[in-house]
C-alpha cells in the first residue's frame, strides 16, 4: 500500500479534447497502420500526426488515406496527400509507411464543423517542410 496525500477537489475536471485552433504547427508522424474500411471494399492508411509545440504538444490528429478503394478519385486524393507528406518529410520513395515516423514537418491545421453525432474536429489541410 502507498500513502497518498490526494484530494479530488485539488484536481480540475477534464475539459475533454477541445479542437486545436487553426494554424501552422510543427508535427511528426508517430504511428502508421493499414486498416480495412467499414464497407470491406478496401483499405486505408491511418497516420497518427502528433503536434510538437506547446501548448498543444502531444495532441494527435488522425489522417486516413484511402490507398486501396473502389473510388478512383479517393485513391488519387490519398496518393497526392501521401506525396505531400513524403515531400514534407524529405523522402521521395518509401517501402514501409513507418519510414515516415519521427520526421519533423509543418502542418496547417483546420477545424472541421460538427456533423451529425460527430463533434467538431481537427484535420490537416497542408503538409510542408519545417
Amino acid at each position: 500500500m502507498s500513502k497518498l496525500d490526494f484530494n479530488t477537489n485539488d484536481v480540475p475536471e477534464d475539459e475533454g479534447f477541445a479542437v486545436v485552433p487553426e494554424g501552422v504547427y510543427a508535427a511528426q508522424i508517430i504511428q502508421t497502420e493499414m486498416k480495412d474500411n467499414k464497407a470491406g471494399t478496401g483499405q486505408y492508411l491511418e497516420l497518427r500526426v502528433q503536434l510538437l509545440e506547446d501548448p498543444y504538444a502531444g495532441r494527435l490528429i488522425f489522417e486516413r488515406l484511402n490507398l486501396d478503394h473502389p473510388n478512383g478519385t479517393a485513391v488519387a486524393i490519398a496518393n497526392r496527400t501521401l506525396r505531400d507528406i513524403c515531400n514534407a518529410c524529405g523522402v521521395t520513395e518509401i517501402e514501409d509507411s513507418d519510414e515516415l515516423c519521427g520526421r519533423e514537418f509543418n502542418v496547417k491545421v483546420a477545424i472541421e464543423k460538427a456533423k451529425g453525432d460527430w463533434p467538431e474536429s481537427n484535420s490537416v489541410k497542408k503538409y510542408s517542410v519545417s
